[in-house]
Formats: structure tokens, sequence, C-alpha cells
């Protein structure tokens, strides 16, 4: 469900996307996969961004950073700052104020985060 939804979410299908990774959130809660929900939340988080909902996807990704600390996931919090700095760039290039101060503040969570679990790093053509 989450390659279908980054599927959809290339095509510009973003509310097929939306459903798809919404789904696949469900599904991974159900089974306790934890960085099956870091992907699906970093994905939900570029999205929302698409859609100009920044608020949207700081939470999604606040969301993810929470549940990564707490489960003491570094490479989940590793998916949650490759998102944050998609996230980042869309809002950069709408030039709008309000889109970047939506995310300010995540660079210092996201700090905070890997002092807590640890860093790790991901392959540079995982999503």
């Amino acid at each position: 469900l989450v390659t279908l939804g980054r599927l959809e979410q290339r095509a510009g299908h973003l509310q097929h996307a939306r459903e798809r990774l919404v789904e696949a959130m469900r599904l991974q809660e159900s089974i306790g996969d934890v960085l099956g929900i870091a992907r699906s939340s970093g994905a939900l988080a570029e999205v929302e961004a698409a859609h100009g909902r920044f608020d949207e996807a700081r939470r999604r990704l606040g969301d993810s950073v929470t549940f990564n600390v707490d489960k003491g996931s570094a490479l989940g919090v590793a998916f949650a700052r490759a998102a944050f700095a998609r996230v980042a760039a869309a809002a950069k290039a709408t030039g709008d104020a309000a889109a970047m101060g939506a995310l300010a503040g995540f660079e210092a969570e996201l700090a905070r985060a890997v002092e807590v679990v640890g860093e790790a790093r991901l392959p540079s053509d995982v999503e």
C-alpha cells in the first residue's frame, strides 16, 4: 500500500495517495510495524505538503518522530528526517513565509530525537 501511495503521489493523484497511505498506516499500527509507520507518516507529510497543508505535514512528521523515539527506532527517525527535507524543500519552493513558519523548530526536534535514539543513515535510494 505504501508503494501504491507513493506511485499515486508521483502521478499527481494526491487524494488516492492519501487514502492508500492512511490504510497502510492503519495496517502497520495493527501489527506494530514501526518502520512502516515511519515511512507512511513521512509519505503522508509529503502529500499534505503537496496540498499546501504544511501545518498538517508538520504534525504528521512530529507524530512520527515521537512514535519512533518512544520505540527507540533510530531508523524511523532517519525516515522522518528524510521526509522533512523534502517537505521543507516544498515549503521553500512556495516562497510562502507561513509555509516555512509551519515547519519552524522541527530541525531542533529532530536533533533532540537523534540525541535520544542515535543516528541512522538511510541508503540514498530509500524514501
